[in-house]
């Protein structure tokens, strides 16, 4: 199975009502865009690595796991892309896509495992 490349939508200032967000889940669900989840500004999503080609016309570079280090946990991989154009149907919608890198997990001060504290 192909790993999904996770990408976030920010939606123009104008358009962040829950009509026009309701209209755009709409047509990133045309586009074959799986919604997965909103912000005040934002629409997340993830789309097959062939999908995002096609509505692109680029690849995404996939990213290699880093193992934990002496200072952090490491991080999942993933991918990165330069930023991407945005679909026409979108472009009234929208400010920018981006595809969302992977985080780096907490760090570890030291080298030294720490617990939160509120």
């Amino acid at each position: 199975m192909t790993a999904a490349i996770p990408i976030v939508l920010t939606l123009k200032k104008s358009c962040r009502v829950p009509e026009v967000r309701a209209q755009v889940q709409g047509i990133i669900a045309r586009l074959g865009l799986e919604p997965t989840g909103t912000g005040a500004s934002t629409l997340s999503c993830r789309v097959t690595p062939s999908r995002f080609a096609a509505l692109f016309e680029r690849q995404a570079k996939p990213l290699a796991a880093r193992p934990p280090a002496e200072a952090d946990y490491g991080a999942p991989g993933g991918y990165e892309s330069e930023d991407l154009p945005i679909p026409a149907e979108l472009v009234p919608y929208l400010e920018s896509i981006t595809v969302l890198p992977p985080a780096t997990r907490l760090s570890k001060p030291g080298g030294q495992d720490r617990p939160l504290r509120n």
